[in-house]
């Protein structure tokens, strides 16, 4: 007897571990289709800017940033954000919107899907703040494709879904990056700012590869056509990165 107890329990436990397992990328929802649709609720959950020397998170100076750069500091309305209905359709198999995809990873705070589908990117060239904004997603192309800009790249587009209590939500940011250089106008060292703007559904932020790429690329060299002659000028760099959720409902 008191082996067939010893034997259950370990069998208990094993099931227990089992099913804590983070690795696990099975959904809840094997036996009957669920779908999930976005609420028409935005959740801000906070801005971060980043400069070559410092990470910021005074929100006042912030939106004064935003403002300057001509776009608005409030948080945008559900209809400004694009967004998609998630149906899981058992297994592993999801369509988002309309689209085929899978779960190849699901934890208790993190789901990634990726459509079953390869798509091909050709950025061709791109300004200094759009090569910059490239770095933020997570699961973006350069994640998986290290040749982005130079040799057109096949991948699968991932997308992110945040997951808290069990209940599901789009996350989202809206990303601005100016970049700032002095070049010779008239015999005269003039400021000249360009920048870059970014929004989307599904898309979280990585930072290490944006703070390693702005510390370590503070100058820029170009090719002045009146001078007829490569220059090398200071760069300076400013990125705004404000994180959102839109949660999904259960339909």
């Amino acid at each position: 007897m008191k082996r067939v107890m010893i034997a259950l329990m370990a069998c208990s436990f094993l099931f227990a571990c089992k099913k804590d397992d983070n690795n696990d990328v099975t959904p809840d929802h094997n036996s009957n289709n669920e779908s999930y649709q976005p609420t028409s609720e935005i959740i801000a959950d906070g801005a971060v800017m980043y400069t070559n020397n410092d990470i910021i998170h005074d929100q006042a100076l912030i939106a004064d940033y935003i403002t300057r750069m001509g776009y608005s500091p409030e948080t945008p309305a559900p209809g400004d954000l694009s967004s998609y209905s998630l149906e899981f359709t058992g297994g592993n198999n999801v369509l988002r919107g309309n689209r085929k995809a899978e779960i190849i990873n699901k934890n208790d705070s993190l789901m990634v899907i990726a459509e079953m589908d390869n798509t091909t990117d050709n950025p061709g060239p791109r300004s200094v703040c759009d090569t910059l904004l490239d770095l933020l997603p997570k699961y973006g192309p350069l994640a998986e494709c290290p040749t982005y800009y130079t040799n057109p790249c096949s991948y699968r587009r991932k997308f992110p879904i945040l997951i808290s209590k069990g209940n599901y939500s789009l996350p989202y940011y809206i990303a601005i990056a100016s970049t700032t250089t002095w070049r010779p106008i008239f015999g005269m060292m003039v400021a000249s700012t360009s920048k870059g703007y970014i929004a989307g559904p599904s898309m979280i932020s990585s930072d290490s590869l944006l703070i390693d790429k702005i510390k370590n690329n503070t100058t820029l060299t170009y090719h002045d056509d009146v001078l007829q002659r490569d220059i090398t000028t200071q760069r300076y760099d400013t990125i705004v990165v404000r994180t959102m959720h839109r949660p999904l409902k259960k339909q």
